[in-house]
């Protein structure tokens, strides 16, 4: 979904741009529409989510996500390092493994 910043008549004040059917989509309830203490309340709910050990939690399980789609690539392109150089369309590949890791890491 394209998104913009555009800064308004106050030089401290930045507004979200987000395409109309936006709010439809997320929801009037979504960090990306709320201002003031709902937002600043909604934002700080987050932060656990973002420490350093939670991190560190994502990236060991997203490695393995990865390595595990990466293997299954090479499995499918005939399982060899000769054959893996053929072309081929990586968009669904990459769809999958994208989808498994939001599931997975952040379940």
């Amino acid at each position: 979904m394209p998104c913009c910043w555009r800064s308004t008549t106050d030089q401290d004040t930045l507004l979200l741009a987000l395409h109309p059917s936006a709010k439809d989509v997320l929801g009037p309830r979504n960090i990306a529409f709320l201002t003031g203490p709902d937002h600043k309340a909604l934002r700080k709910s987050f932060l656990a989510l973002f420490t350093r050990r939670a991190l560190s939690v994502y990236v060991v399980k997203q490695d393995a996500l990865i390595c595990e789609h990466l293997q299954q690539w090479v499995a499918a392109q005939g399982g060899s390092v000769q054959t893996f150089g053929a072309a081929c369309e990586i968009r669904p590949w990459v769809q999958r493994m994208n989808a498994m890791t939001s599931q997975e890491v952040f379940a």
